[in-house]
């Protein structure tokens, strides 16, 4: 099966197998950039290694939620005007005014409580529940390189990251049946 995109290109499928072939400007003759090399397709993840890389990442994400629950009433108290200055009137405490919506205190304060969360106890913690997982050392080592990496930690929080934490960012993270819904 022959598959062309112009005169000039000429892309040849084999038994799953590509075969680049190019010609000159001019069409007089067909030089073949190949010389008889094929180029595999790219090699597919076995599904016990995507499934790895996915509950990997769920950890890592479960993790940071937890750190998130546990960083939030500091980070509240901490911007609370009431709080800073020990205002005796419950009034002037606006950790007491929005204690009762999480989900308001994590929307707000989100900023915040992620300047708080200590990014390498979570690695830690993370390394922690890898060692007593089923998944192959190799791979654990593999990911951990990713994870920590300060590049990959920047890209990770994007809006649609932060969105998911302050989703489940407001319910308890004790119950670990809780890592799949992530």
């Amino acid at each position: 099966m022959a598959c062309s995109s112009s005169q000039d290109f000429k892309l040849s499928c084999e038994d799953g197998h590509s075969v680049l072939s190019l010609n000159n400007e001019m069409g007089k003759e067909e030089n073949n950039m190949t010389e008889g090399m094929e180029f595999s397709t790219p090699p597919q993840l076995d599904i016990s290694t995507s499934a790895s890389v996915m509950m990997m990442r769920s950890y890592f994400d479960f993790l940071y939620a937890k750190a998130l629950c546990e960083v939030k009433t500091m980070t509240v108290r901490k911007n609370c005007y009431g709080c800073q200055t020990n205002h005796p009137s419950q009034r002037e405490h606006d950790c007491l005014m929005i204690c009762d919506d999480e989900e308001y205190q994590l929307e707000f304060y989100f900023e915040d409580m992620l300047k708080e969360v200590d990014e390498n106890a979570i690695i830690r913690s993370w390394e922690e529940m890898m060692a007593i997982s089923n998944i192959t050392p190799e791979m654990v080592f593999l990911h951990k390189r990713v994870i920590e990496s300060k590049d990959f930690l920047a890209i990770m929080k994007t809006d649609q990251w932060k969105a998911k934490m302050k989703k489940f960012g407001a319910y308890n993270y004790t119950d670990r049946r809780q890592i799949v819904s992530l």
